[in-house]
């Protein structure tokens, strides 16, 4: 923890966060979910191992177990860092920044010169795209960016906010999203072959007595169903994320149609660049400075008079052009 008198940056995070280790992981605050849905996965592959795989460790072998251990430390691994890393969350304004703002604001006289205060275009790859200005948090959104009503953050390249992680996913946790993801589907359809193959051995002991064998052993079968639920809802997540993966655009760009009817700026070229671009390219550095400390602010406020002239110039240009 911080010593006394030194106050760390999450500690007046002004979002709706829980910070963990002395800022060095991030949740939402609502988290119960993911709570409920990791102890789940904890009992459900305890059982697993408790029931079904000593037996199958004796007819087959060793190679079962392992490969069993290996992909739940898999899951684990990419569960947790999706949930507690930084999902991209941007910093608020200042409050000398929002005082400038405010100032230049009260000096815009007409609504378009009020318009043009909360809306700019960037050029990106020769495309102009529209940024925005968030009025919770103070600032001009980055392009693909967008503010979560759960966490109460404008967060980069942001996809949706997933309740089962607890947490928002955006450009630095992505990846463990969709390897998380992944390697849930994977495990669940090997454990169901498991528990099939481990249900066929037994009643291969027992001559085919389906039911006996089924009394016998009821754990391993009543096991498949949560096993088979996972599959089934993360297959479905899987087949949503995977296309828009491959074209280069986020869940929350393809709910708002936003590349529809316009060309796409951030396609890497190709499904396989778009797809390595999305997996595999270098996590973005966290703009939160969690641990770093909180300095008096500076208490004069700089107005960038030129601001409004370049606004006028903008709006009778455009007045012109009718």
């Amino acid at each position: 923890m911080p010593s006394s008198g030194c106050t760390r940056k999450w500690q007046e995070h002004q979002g709706r966060n829980k910070f963990f280790f002395n800022g060095r992981c991030v949740s939402s605050r609502q988290n119960l979910l993911f709570m409920f849905t990791f102890s789940l996965l904890l009992l459900v592959m305890c059982m697993f191992y408790i029931f079904c795989l000593p037996f199958l460790t004796i007819k087959i072998g060793l190679f079962v177990p392992i490969f069993m251990v290996i992909l739940f430390l898999l899951v684990i691994s990419t569960m947790l860092r999706a949930a507690f890393t930084d999902p991209g969350i941007i910093p608020r304004a200042s409050a000398a920044e929002i005082s400038e703002y405010n100032l230049i604001k009260k000096m815009a006289k007409t609504p378009e010169e009020r318009e043009l205060l909360n809306e700019r275009i960037v050029n990106i790859n020769g495309c102009g795209v529209l940024v925005k200005f968030c009025i919770t948090c103070k600032i001009f959104r980055p392009p693909r960016s967008s503010h979560c009503s759960i966490c109460d953050n404008c967060v980069l390249n942001f996809d949706h906010h997933c309740p089962w992680i607890g947490n928002c996913v955006g450009a630095r946790n992505f990846r463990h999203f969709y390897l998380f993801i992944t390697f849930v589907a994977v495990t669940s359809f090997f454990a169901i072959i498991c528990i099939c193959l481990h249900f066929y051995l037994v009643m291969a002991e027992k001559d085919g007595a389906f039911l006996d064998s089924l009394l016998d052993n009821p754990i391993p079968v009543v096991l498949i169903l949560p096993f088979l639920a996972s599959f089934i809802g993360v297959t479905m997540m899987i087949y949503d994320h995977t296309p828009l993966v491959l074209k280069g655009i986020t869940s929350y760009e393809d709910y708002k149609c936003t590349f529809d009817y316009v060309k796409n700026p951030f396609d890497a070229g190709s499904r396989s660049k778009n797809l390595k671009k999305a997996l595999c390219s270098p996590e973005p550095i966290s703009f939160l400075d969690k641990r770093g400390k909180v300095l008096p602010e500076n208490p004069y406020i700089y107005v960038d008079y030129k601001l409004l002239e370049k606004l006028k110039t903008k709006i009778n240009n455009k007045q012109n052009q009718y």
